[in-house]
């Protein structure tokens, strides 16, 4: 052991060389863990990347989605408004008539007999003058 250790000592280039080869060796190791490490994270960055592609995909769809039910609030909107308007024309034009028919009735009931005429007479006058103007 002695003449190893002098061996070792006294040759400054065999110690570099033995340091030289601990140290590629260690460099050679680290190499590998690098490479393993690189693989792993190229693996991860494919993984998320495709969860990243999945993920636009989805918000794609769903703003497709939006804009179809907001298309579809907007058609129905629409058809509400028109509905409401032509009911609008309809009510107006029900309550015109329904004032028509009051001023009729009103007009009907502030007749007052004639002097000559009997209340029956009256009465059965004003009867066939409706049903007349019914027809």
């Amino acid at each position: 052991m002695g003449n190893l250790l002098a061996l070792i000592t006294g040759n400054k280039t065999l110690v570099m060389g033995i340091i030289l080869a601990i140290v590629l060796g260690g460099m050679t190791i680290y190499i590998k863990v690098l490479k393993n490490d690189v693989a792993r994270l190229n693996a991860e960055k494919d993984s998320i990347s495709l969860q990243l592609q999945v993920s636009q995909n989805s918000v794609t769809s769903l703003r497709d989605s939006i804009n179809d039910q907001n298309v579809a609030i907007d058609k129905l909107k629409s058809d509400a408004d028109a509905r409401v308007a032509a009911h609008k024309a309809e009510i107006d034009a029900a309550n015109a008539k329904a004032g028509n028919y009051k001023r009729q009735a009103t007009d009907l009931m502030n007749r007052t007999i004639p002097p000559n005429d009997t209340a029956c007479k009256a009465a059965n006058d004003l009867m066939n003058e409706v049903l007349k103007n019914a027809k």
